[in-house]
């Protein structure tokens, strides 16, 4: 879907599109908490004789969502808590530490040929693909075998929405490798995003101690029970934790622009004017077919002209009260663009906001996080195949944190 364009980008959505609906993903919150449960439990066996531990969370919350998406979507357990290696995990570890995976991925993308160079990253990328591939293919052939077609058309399952896709009895069939390359399409975006979205919000979390404790406490009400689906979606139940979540997907967003190319001439109007290189005021733009524009998500997010003076600052009070400025002006979600905007618009917004939202409700609950050299650690880029947080002194993709079990009425111990 990502290479696709015009009637073929339309036709995959349409296909795709009702597995991302609320009432698709409401049984999805089951599976977000088991992972974060299971990491919890991973976690908790190393304090059996310790009152504090380092702990490289990044490592960890790769785990949550890799496993999360295998399971909630397509119904495989890639069982990354439980220490286990996949080709699958280990070329998503691959695409994390070596920065000459990104090019080649993104090359590969548009011009499969480049799988085969004989270079040790192309051979292990072939070794994703083929392995994504094989889960891809058994996944639907097991439901073909088991469901008969009314079955499979009530099934709003991602797999159960290309199985459908696939039937005869629909106006915007998908063929088999468009399919399987959904489900990878699916697996990667999800996996990456959405642990890049926890690690930022620990990171701010460690960085502000009293809005950590802030988040905790209003949690703490869930003693004994985990939020329902509803309560986090719509943010009712828990509005800071919705408010923390926007405001690191503000500050942070995983992909930080997005280029398009213009399909016909087109004008712009600009909302004020401005001077052009050579001198002259315009108040709109003329914009060529074939011109590339890009969108700099994570600019906009953080002007100050949409958010305010302290824009570039982790704030979220932004989120419960009414925001000044215009941003409200334009139509992304939640006035945000980190999730794209328009008929490309992110189809697994709502599927990421529920996966981001639970495990993070579970680790604060349960865990106090601080940085190794305290708030004013300082926080580097790891130019990854997408930017990760990392810890400025460290050669590597490395975000270790000291982390500390809580207790009781929300003391840690």
């Amino acid at each position: 879907m990502v290479s696709a364009d015009g009637e073929d980008h339309r036709r995959q959505r349409r296909a795709t599109a009702p597995a991302f609906t609320n009432g698709a993903l409401r049984g999805t919150m089951d599976v977000f908490y088991d992972s974060a449960y299971k990491l919890k439990g991973a976690w908790d066996v190393l304090f059996e004789s310790h009152d504090e531990v380092t702990i490289d969370v990044q490592q960890w919350v790769n785990k949550v969502t890799l496993d999360s998406m295998g399971i909630a979507g397509f119904g495989h357990d890639f069982r990354c808590l439980d220490g286990h290696k996949s080709p699958v995990s280990e070329a998503l570890d691959g695409l994390l530490e070596d920065n000459s995976f990104i090019a080649l991925f993104l090359f590969a993308i548009f011009f499969p040929q480049v799988f085969k160079l004989p270079l040790k990253q192309t051979k292990t990328m072939r070794r994703m693909n083929k392995a994504l591939s094989d889960i891809a293919k058994v996944l639907l052939e097991n439901s073909q075998q088991e469901k008969d077609l009314s079955d499979v058309e009530k099934d709003r399952s991602i797999l159960g929405l290309l199985l459908k896709a696939r039937s005869q009895n629909t106006n915007f069939k998908m063929l088999q490798d468009e399919a399987v390359g959904q489900i990878g399409l699916f697996l990667l975006a999800g996996y990456d995003t959405t642990a890049i979205s926890l690690s930022w919000a620990l990171v701010e979390l460690a960085r502000h101690p009293e809005k950590q404790d802030k988040l905790r406490r209003e949690l703490l009400q869930f003693s004994g029970s985990n939020p329902t689906w509803d309560q986090v979606v719509t943010g009712t139940a828990c509005p800071y934790l919705d408010a923390v979540v926007h405001e690191a997907l503000r500050l942070h967003p995983p992909v930080e622009s997005l280029d398009r190319i213009a399909a016909k001439n087109d004008v712009v109007p600009l909302s004020f004017p401005m001077k052009t290189s050579s001198g002259k005021m315009v108040d709109t733009l003329f914009i060529p077919k074939g011109t590339t524009v890009d969108t700099p998500f994570i600019h906009i997010n953080r002007s100050e002209a949409f958010w305010g003076p302290n824009a570039k600052q982790f704030v979220p009070e932004r989120w419960l009260e009414e925001n000044p400025y215009p941003s409200k002006d334009f139509s992304g979600y939640r006035h945000l663009y980190t999730f794209s905007d328009g008929p490309r618009i992110c189809l697994g917004r709502v599927f990421a906001l529920a996966e981001f939202k639970a495990v993070l409700s579970v680790l604060i609950r349960n865990f106090t996080f601080e940085l190794p050299l305290g708030p004013d650690t300082a926080i580097g880029i790891h130019k990854g195949f997408l930017p990760r947080p990392k810890l400025a002194d460290e050669a590597g993709c490395v975000l270790r944190m000291h982390v500390r079990q809580v207790t009781g009425e929300g003391e840690s111990s």
